[in-house]
């Protein structure tokens, strides 16, 4: 008689770990793969900021030469095509 309500004791703590376990899965899976989508999503905003950093540092030296220098301002403007008065622009095809 010991002997079953041992084995029934066994069955029925085998059954709750095993739905407690189930359970458990059931509301960590969701939790870890947001994670890992979030992870992902952070170091793919991380990149785009380190781009757009880089584009402010480009803009930035950019402005800083504009005002001290006259050479970069006209070769700025002949990369575009343009012209000072008096001047007279030729543009020759390859």
């Amino acid at each position: 008689m010991q002997d079953l309500l041992r084995r029934m004791m066994m069955i029925f703590l085998t059954i709750g770990a095993l739905v407690s376990v189930s359970v458990a899965m059931k509301s960590i899976v969701p939790s870890y793969v947001a994670w890992q989508e979030n992870s992902a999503r952070r170091d793919m905003l991380t990149k785009e900021l380190e781009q757009v950093r880089q584009q402010i540092a480009d803009t930035k030296r950019d402005i800083e030469r504009f005002g001290r220098s006259p050479y970069f301002v006209e070769q700025l403007a002949r990369a575009k095509h343009r012209v000072a008065d008096n001047e007279v622009l030729l543009l020759f095809e390859d």
